[in-house]
Protein backbone atom coordinates (compact mmCIF):
# COMPACT_ATOMS: atom_id res chain seq x y z
CA UNK A 1 0.00 0.00 0.00
CA UNK A 2 2.87 2.42 0.66
CA UNK A 3 3.13 4.90 -2.21
CA UNK A 4 -0.34 4.17 -3.62
CA UNK A 5 -2.73 7.06 -4.31
CA UNK A 6 -6.25 7.05 -2.86
CA UNK A 7 -8.60 9.97 -3.36
CA UNK A 8 -5.66 12.22 -4.22
CA UNK A 9 -3.66 11.21 -1.13
CA UNK A 10 -0.41 9.23 -1.12
CA UNK A 11 -0.17 6.42 1.45
CA UNK A 12 2.96 7.12 3.50
CA UNK A 13 2.97 4.69 6.41
CA UNK A 14 0.81 2.23 8.39
CA UNK A 15 -0.91 3.43 11.53
CA UNK A 16 -2.06 0.06 12.82
CA UNK A 17 -4.81 -2.53 12.54
CA UNK A 18 -8.34 -2.21 13.84
CA UNK A 19 -11.58 -4.12 13.96
CA UNK A 20 -12.35 -3.53 10.26
CA UNK A 21 -8.93 -3.58 8.64
CA UNK A 22 -5.53 -1.95 8.34
CA UNK A 23 -5.21 1.82 8.80
CA UNK A 24 -2.72 3.98 6.92
CA UNK A 25 -1.63 7.59 7.08
CA UNK A 26 -1.80 9.45 3.77
CA UNK A 27 -0.70 12.89 2.63
CA UNK A 28 -2.53 15.03 0.09
CA UNK A 29 -1.56 18.14 -1.82
CA UNK A 30 -0.25 20.85 0.48
CA UNK A 31 0.60 18.26 3.14
CA UNK A 32 -2.98 17.66 4.34
CA UNK A 33 -3.14 14.38 6.30
CA UNK A 34 -5.86 11.78 6.17
CA UNK A 35 -6.31 8.29 7.58
CA UNK A 36 -7.41 5.48 5.26
CA UNK A 37 -8.90 2.24 6.50
CA UNK A 38 -8.52 -0.68 4.10
CA UNK A 39 -11.30 -3.20 4.55
CA UNK A 40 -10.45 -6.77 3.59
CA UNK A 41 -13.03 -9.53 3.30
CA UNK A 42 -12.55 -13.30 3.23
CA UNK A 43 -14.11 -13.92 -0.16
CA UNK A 44 -12.43 -12.41 -3.19
CA UNK A 45 -15.62 -11.23 -4.88
CA UNK A 46 -17.18 -9.60 -1.81
CA UNK A 47 -15.46 -6.26 -2.34
CA UNK A 48 -16.51 -5.92 -5.99
CA UNK A 49 -20.12 -6.81 -5.22
CA UNK A 50 -20.32 -4.57 -2.15
CA UNK A 51 -18.28 -1.61 -3.44
CA UNK A 52 -21.13 0.62 -4.62
CA UNK A 53 -23.41 -0.14 -1.69
CA UNK A 54 -20.53 0.19 0.75
CA UNK A 55 -19.63 3.65 -0.54
CA UNK A 56 -23.25 4.84 -0.43
CA UNK A 57 -23.79 3.50 3.06
CA UNK A 58 -20.51 4.83 4.45
CA UNK A 59 -21.03 8.28 2.98
CA UNK A 60 -24.37 8.54 4.77
CA UNK A 61 -22.24 8.69 7.92
CA UNK A 62 -20.61 11.85 6.53
CA UNK A 63 -23.57 13.72 8.02
CA UNK A 64 -22.18 13.03 11.51
CA UNK A 65 -20.35 16.27 12.17
CA UNK A 66 -19.50 16.48 15.85
CA UNK A 67 -16.26 17.52 17.59
CA UNK A 68 -15.98 14.11 19.27
CA UNK A 69 -16.63 11.96 16.19
CA UNK A 70 -13.99 11.25 13.53
CA UNK A 71 -15.24 12.70 10.26
CA UNK A 72 -15.57 10.30 7.31
CA UNK A 73 -14.49 11.99 4.06
CA UNK A 74 -14.74 9.38 1.32
CA UNK A 75 -15.19 5.69 0.54
CA UNK A 76 -14.53 3.47 -2.44
CA UNK A 77 -12.37 0.60 -3.65
CA UNK A 78 -8.64 0.35 -4.26
CA UNK A 79 -7.17 -0.74 -7.62
CA UNK A 80 -6.66 -4.18 -6.03
CA UNK A 81 -10.38 -4.40 -5.22
CA UNK A 82 -10.29 -3.84 -1.44
CA UNK A 83 -12.81 -1.44 0.06
CA UNK A 84 -11.53 1.68 1.77
CA UNK A 85 -12.77 4.68 3.66
CA UNK A 86 -10.98 7.97 4.14
CA UNK A 87 -11.20 9.68 7.50
CA UNK A 88 -10.08 12.74 9.39
CA UNK A 89 -6.65 12.05 10.89
CA UNK A 90 -6.07 12.69 14.58
CA UNK A 91 -2.66 11.92 16.07
CA UNK A 92 -2.80 10.29 19.46
CA UNK A 93 -3.10 6.97 21.24
CA UNK A 94 -6.35 5.11 21.52
CA UNK A 95 -7.84 4.78 24.98
CA UNK A 96 -6.87 1.12 25.29
CA UNK A 97 -3.21 1.86 24.56
CA UNK A 98 -3.17 4.92 26.82
CA UNK A 99 -4.42 3.00 29.85
CA UNK A 100 -2.35 -0.11 29.09
CA UNK A 101 0.72 2.13 29.13
CA UNK A 102 -0.06 4.64 31.91
CA UNK A 103 -2.77 3.10 34.06
CA UNK A 104 -6.25 4.37 34.98
CA UNK A 105 -7.27 8.02 34.87
CA UNK A 106 -8.09 10.40 37.68
CA UNK A 107 -11.77 10.96 38.44
CA UNK A 108 -11.69 14.43 36.85
CA UNK A 109 -10.13 13.14 33.62
CA UNK A 110 -12.44 10.12 33.51
CA UNK A 111 -15.53 12.31 33.82
CA UNK A 112 -14.15 14.63 31.13
CA UNK A 113 -13.73 11.68 28.75
CA UNK A 114 -17.13 10.20 29.57
CA UNK A 115 -18.83 13.58 29.08
CA UNK A 116 -17.38 13.89 25.58
CA UNK A 117 -18.39 10.32 24.75
CA UNK A 118 -21.93 10.93 25.98
CA UNK A 119 -22.11 14.12 23.93
CA UNK A 120 -21.10 12.25 20.77
CA UNK A 121 -23.55 9.42 21.49
CA UNK A 122 -26.45 11.78 22.19
CA UNK A 123 -25.78 13.59 18.91
CA UNK A 124 -25.45 10.41 16.83
CA UNK A 125 -28.47 8.76 18.40
CA UNK A 126 -30.45 11.89 17.61
CA UNK A 127 -29.40 11.41 13.97
CA UNK A 128 -30.52 7.77 14.06
CA UNK A 129 -27.01 6.24 14.11
CA UNK A 130 -25.88 3.64 16.66
CA UNK A 131 -22.20 2.77 17.04
CA UNK A 132 -22.69 -0.89 18.09
CA UNK A 133 -18.98 -1.43 18.77
CA UNK A 134 -17.96 1.28 21.22
CA UNK A 135 -14.84 0.19 23.10
CA UNK A 136 -11.48 1.70 24.18
CA UNK A 137 -9.63 0.89 20.92
CA UNK A 138 -12.28 2.90 19.05
CA UNK A 139 -11.66 6.02 21.13
CA UNK A 140 -8.79 8.32 20.16
CA UNK A 141 -7.24 10.91 22.49
CA UNK A 142 -5.84 13.75 20.39
CA UNK A 143 -2.15 14.01 21.32
CA UNK A 144 -3.03 11.98 24.43
CA UNK A 145 -5.22 14.79 25.81
CA UNK A 146 -8.32 13.59 27.74
CA UNK A 147 -10.02 16.82 26.67
CA UNK A 148 -9.72 15.86 22.97
CA UNK A 149 -11.77 12.69 22.58
CA UNK A 150 -12.68 11.31 19.15
CA UNK A 151 -14.78 8.20 18.44
CA UNK A 152 -13.92 6.17 15.31
CA UNK A 153 -15.89 3.57 13.31
CA UNK A 154 -19.26 5.11 14.15
CA UNK A 155 -22.00 3.05 12.52
CA UNK A 156 -19.57 0.87 10.56
CA UNK A 157 -20.31 -2.33 12.47
CA UNK A 158 -23.82 -2.54 11.02
CA UNK A 159 -22.64 -1.65 7.51
CA UNK A 160 -19.99 -4.37 7.68
CA UNK A 161 -22.56 -6.94 8.83
CA UNK A 162 -25.10 -5.87 6.18
CA UNK A 163 -22.49 -6.11 3.42
CA UNK A 164 -21.20 -9.51 4.54
CA UNK A 165 -17.87 -8.10 5.69
CA UNK A 166 -18.00 -9.95 8.99
CA UNK A 167 -14.61 -11.68 8.97
CA UNK A 168 -12.11 -8.90 8.55
CA UNK A 169 -8.68 -8.15 9.97
CA UNK A 170 -9.37 -8.92 13.58
CA UNK A 171 -8.96 -6.39 16.35
CA UNK A 172 -5.87 -7.34 18.35
CA UNK A 173 -7.21 -5.67 21.49
CA UNK A 174 -10.28 -7.81 22.07
CA UNK A 175 -10.27 -10.57 19.43
CA UNK A 176 -13.62 -12.33 19.73
CA UNK A 177 -14.30 -11.25 23.30
CA UNK A 178 -17.34 -8.93 23.61
CA UNK A 179 -15.93 -7.07 26.62
CA UNK A 180 -18.23 -4.09 26.12
CA UNK A 181 -21.25 -5.72 24.50
CA UNK A 182 -24.66 -5.05 25.99
CA UNK A 183 -26.60 -8.16 27.08
CA UNK A 184 -28.98 -7.83 24.14
CA UNK A 185 -26.20 -7.74 21.54
CA UNK A 186 -25.66 -11.48 21.73
CA UNK A 187 -29.30 -12.29 20.96
CA UNK A 188 -30.75 -9.37 18.97
CA UNK A 189 -29.29 -8.11 15.71
CA UNK A 190 -31.40 -4.95 15.88
CA UNK A 191 -29.71 -3.39 18.87
CA UNK A 192 -30.52 0.22 19.66
CA UNK A 193 -28.90 3.25 21.29
CA UNK A 194 -29.13 1.56 24.70
CA UNK A 195 -26.28 -0.77 23.69
CA UNK A 196 -23.97 2.23 23.27
CA UNK A 197 -24.98 3.48 26.71
CA UNK A 198 -24.07 0.09 28.20
CA UNK A 199 -20.68 0.25 26.49
CA UNK A 200 -20.11 3.72 27.92
CA UNK A 201 -20.80 2.34 31.39
CA UNK A 202 -18.22 -0.39 30.78
CA UNK A 203 -15.72 2.20 29.60
CA UNK A 204 -16.26 4.10 32.88
CA UNK A 205 -15.04 0.99 34.73
CA UNK A 206 -12.03 0.76 32.42
CA UNK A 207 -11.16 4.44 32.84
CA UNK A 208 -11.05 4.25 36.63
CA UNK A 209 -9.85 0.67 37.25
CA UNK A 210 -7.88 -0.27 34.15
CA UNK A 211 -10.12 -3.31 33.58
CA UNK A 212 -13.56 -3.87 31.99
CA UNK A 213 -16.72 -4.79 33.89
CA UNK A 214 -15.99 -8.50 33.65
CA UNK A 215 -12.55 -10.13 33.17
CA UNK A 216 -11.69 -11.35 29.70
CA UNK A 217 -12.87 -14.92 29.13
CA UNK A 218 -14.11 -17.02 26.19
CA UNK A 219 -17.01 -15.45 24.32
CA UNK A 220 -19.82 -17.68 25.59
CA UNK A 221 -18.83 -17.18 29.24
CA UNK A 222 -18.49 -13.43 28.73
CA UNK A 223 -21.89 -13.24 27.08
CA UNK A 224 -23.37 -15.14 30.02
CA UNK A 225 -21.75 -12.72 32.48
CA UNK A 226 -23.16 -9.67 30.71
CA UNK A 227 -26.60 -11.24 30.65
CA UNK A 228 -26.80 -12.64 34.17
CA UNK A 229 -23.86 -11.84 36.46
CA UNK A 230 -24.05 -8.88 38.82
CA UNK A 231 -20.97 -6.67 38.32
CA UNK A 232 -18.98 -5.54 41.31
CA UNK A 233 -20.11 -1.97 42.12
CA UNK A 234 -17.74 0.65 40.77
CA UNK A 235 -17.01 2.07 44.22
CA UNK A 236 -15.84 -1.37 45.38
CA UNK A 237 -13.65 -1.81 42.30
CA UNK A 238 -11.75 1.42 43.03
CA UNK A 239 -11.89 1.90 46.83
CA UNK A 240 -8.78 4.09 46.89
CA UNK A 241 -10.40 7.04 45.10
CA UNK A 242 -13.34 9.27 46.01
CA UNK A 243 -16.18 9.23 43.49
CA UNK A 244 -18.51 12.26 43.24
CA UNK A 245 -21.94 11.74 44.84
CA UNK A 246 -24.27 10.04 42.39
CA UNK A 247 -21.56 9.01 39.91
CA UNK A 248 -21.47 5.31 40.83
CA UNK A 249 -25.26 5.16 40.70
CA UNK A 250 -25.27 6.80 37.26
CA UNK A 251 -22.84 4.22 35.88
CA UNK A 252 -24.79 1.39 37.52
CA UNK A 253 -27.85 2.60 35.64
CA UNK A 254 -25.92 2.68 32.36
CA UNK A 255 -25.01 -1.01 32.70
CA UNK A 256 -28.47 -2.19 33.71
CA UNK A 257 -29.28 -5.57 32.20
CA UNK A 258 -32.51 -4.41 30.54
CA UNK A 259 -32.21 -1.71 27.87
CA UNK A 260 -35.33 0.04 29.16
CA UNK A 261 -33.70 0.50 32.57
CA UNK A 262 -30.75 2.48 31.17
CA UNK A 263 -30.71 6.26 30.83
CA UNK A 264 -30.46 7.71 27.34
CA UNK A 265 -27.18 9.20 26.17
CA UNK A 266 -28.75 12.66 26.46
CA UNK A 267 -29.70 11.97 30.09
CA UNK A 268 -26.20 10.68 30.78
CA UNK A 269 -24.72 13.80 29.23
CA UNK A 270 -26.81 16.10 31.42
CA UNK A 271 -25.82 14.22 34.56
CA UNK A 272 -22.14 14.04 33.61
CA UNK A 273 -22.00 17.74 32.78
CA UNK A 274 -23.43 18.49 36.22
CA UNK A 275 -20.89 16.18 37.88
CA UNK A 276 -18.07 17.67 35.84
CA UNK A 277 -19.00 21.18 36.88
CA UNK A 278 -18.69 20.20 40.52
CA UNK A 279 -15.82 17.72 40.24
CA UNK A 280 -12.56 18.58 41.95
CA UNK A 281 -10.05 20.21 39.61
CA UNK A 282 -7.13 19.08 41.77
CA UNK A 283 -4.47 17.31 39.72
CA UNK A 284 -5.19 13.85 41.03
CA UNK A 285 -2.32 11.67 39.73
CA UNK A 286 -2.97 8.54 37.73
CA UNK A 287 -2.49 5.32 39.60
CA UNK A 288 0.22 3.26 37.94
CA UNK A 289 -0.83 -0.03 36.45
CA UNK A 290 0.48 -2.95 38.45
CA UNK A 291 2.52 -5.05 36.04
CA UNK A 292 1.97 -8.74 36.55
CA UNK A 293 2.99 -11.94 34.86
CA UNK A 294 -0.45 -12.13 33.28
CA UNK A 295 -0.53 -11.94 29.53
CA UNK A 296 -1.48 -8.54 28.11
CA UNK A 297 -4.62 -7.99 26.05
CA UNK A 298 -2.44 -7.73 22.95
CA UNK A 299 -0.60 -10.93 23.88
CA UNK A 300 -3.88 -12.79 24.34
CA UNK A 301 -5.14 -11.56 20.98
CA UNK A 302 -1.96 -12.54 19.16
CA UNK A 303 -1.96 -15.98 20.79
CA UNK A 304 -5.57 -16.47 19.69
CA UNK A 305 -4.70 -15.45 16.16
CA UNK A 306 -1.77 -17.89 16.09
CA UNK A 307 -4.03 -20.70 17.22
CA UNK A 308 -6.49 -19.93 14.43
CA UNK A 309 -3.69 -19.93 11.85
CA UNK A 310 -2.47 -23.28 13.19
CA UNK A 311 -5.97 -24.72 12.76
CA UNK A 312 -6.17 -23.31 9.23
CA UNK A 313 -2.78 -24.86 8.48
CA UNK A 314 -3.88 -28.20 9.88
CA UNK A 315 -6.95 -28.10 7.66
CA UNK A 316 -4.85 -27.22 4.61
CA UNK A 317 -2.32 -29.99 5.32
CA UNK A 318 -5.00 -32.49 6.41
CA UNK A 319 -3.53 -32.89 9.89
CA UNK A 320 -6.19 -34.07 12.39
CA UNK A 321 -7.16 -31.73 15.26
CA UNK A 322 -9.77 -33.82 17.08
CA UNK A 323 -7.80 -33.70 20.35
CA UNK A 324 -7.77 -29.91 20.32
CA UNK A 325 -11.47 -29.77 19.42
CA UNK A 326 -12.29 -32.04 22.37
CA UNK A 327 -10.25 -29.97 24.84
CA UNK A 328 -11.73 -26.70 23.58
CA UNK A 329 -15.29 -28.00 23.90
CA UNK A 330 -14.66 -29.24 27.44
CA UNK A 331 -12.94 -25.98 28.36
CA UNK A 332 -15.84 -23.88 27.05
CA UNK A 333 -18.31 -25.91 29.14
CA UNK A 334 -16.14 -25.57 32.25
CA UNK A 335 -15.66 -21.82 31.78
CA UNK A 336 -19.39 -21.31 31.31
CA UNK A 337 -20.03 -23.31 34.49
CA UNK A 338 -17.45 -21.19 36.31
CA UNK A 339 -19.18 -18.00 35.14
CA UNK A 340 -22.48 -19.36 36.50
CA UNK A 341 -20.83 -20.19 39.83
CA UNK A 342 -19.32 -16.69 40.01
CA UNK A 343 -22.79 -15.19 39.65
CA UNK A 344 -24.37 -17.38 42.36
CA UNK A 345 -23.36 -16.62 45.95
CA UNK A 346 -24.80 -19.94 47.13
CA UNK A 347 -22.28 -21.87 45.02
CA UNK A 348 -19.11 -20.18 46.32
CA UNK A 349 -17.71 -23.45 47.63
CA UNK A 350 -17.73 -24.92 44.12
CA UNK A 351 -15.48 -22.21 42.70
CA UNK A 352 -12.01 -23.39 43.77
CA UNK A 353 -12.21 -26.97 42.41
CA UNK A 354 -13.94 -25.77 39.26
CA UNK A 355 -11.28 -23.08 38.69
CA UNK A 356 -8.59 -25.74 39.12
CA UNK A 357 -10.23 -27.86 36.41
CA UNK A 358 -10.36 -24.84 34.11
CA UNK A 359 -6.66 -24.17 34.69
CA UNK A 360 -5.81 -27.81 33.99
CA UNK A 361 -7.74 -27.74 30.72
CA UNK A 362 -6.10 -24.47 29.70
CA UNK A 363 -2.70 -26.07 30.26
CA UNK A 364 -3.76 -29.13 28.26
CA UNK A 365 -4.86 -26.86 25.41
CA UNK A 366 -1.49 -25.08 25.39
CA UNK A 367 0.29 -28.42 25.24
CA UNK A 368 -1.99 -29.65 22.44
CA UNK A 369 -1.32 -26.57 20.32
CA UNK A 370 2.41 -26.88 20.97
CA UNK A 371 2.31 -30.48 19.70
CA UNK A 372 0.31 -29.37 16.66
CA UNK A 373 2.86 -26.64 15.95
CA UNK A 374 5.72 -29.15 16.11
CA UNK A 375 3.91 -31.55 13.77
CA UNK A 376 3.01 -28.83 11.26
CA UNK A 377 6.55 -27.45 11.27
CA UNK A 378 7.77 -30.71 9.75
CA UNK A 379 5.78 -29.81 6.61
CA UNK A 380 7.60 -26.50 5.96
CA UNK A 381 9.17 -26.31 2.54
CA UNK A 382 7.13 -29.13 1.09
CA UNK A 383 3.64 -27.71 1.28
CA UNK A 384 1.23 -25.79 -0.95
CA UNK A 385 1.45 -22.08 -1.73
CA UNK A 386 -1.51 -21.41 0.54
CA UNK A 387 0.18 -23.30 3.39
CA UNK A 388 3.40 -21.35 2.79
CA UNK A 389 1.45 -18.10 3.17
CA UNK A 390 -0.08 -19.39 6.39
CA UNK A 391 3.38 -20.31 7.71
CA UNK A 392 4.54 -16.76 6.93
CA UNK A 393 1.51 -15.30 8.74
CA UNK A 394 2.25 -17.57 11.71
CA UNK A 395 5.88 -16.43 11.83
CA UNK A 396 4.84 -12.77 11.68
CA UNK A 397 2.36 -13.24 14.53
CA UNK A 398 4.95 -15.11 16.60
CA UNK A 399 7.40 -12.22 16.17
CA UNK A 400 4.74 -9.75 17.33
CA UNK A 401 3.88 -12.03 20.27
CA UNK A 402 7.49 -12.24 21.40
CA UNK A 403 7.76 -8.43 21.28
CA UNK A 404 4.42 -7.79 23.05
Amino acid sequence: MIGEILDGHEIVRPLGAGGMGEVYLARGEGGALRAFKIVRADQGDVASKASGRFRREVLTLNKLKHPNIIQIMDAGSTPAGALYLGMEYVAGPDLQSAIDRNGPYSVADAIAILTQLASALAYAHGAGVVHRDLKPPNIILGDGDPERVKIIDFGLAKIAADEGLTRLTEDQQVLGSPLYWAPEQSTDANVGPEADVYALGGIAYFLLTGAPIFPSRPGVALVYAHQYAAPTPLAERCPDIVLPPGFAELIAGAIAKLPADRPSAAQLLAELEELRAHASTDAQPRRKRMVSDAESNLGQALRSQMRQVLLDLANELEVPTEAIDKIQNELSELELELAMVDSDEERTAERAPLAARVTAQQTALIDAFRMLYDELSSHRGCSSLEAAELFKELDDLDAQYQAA
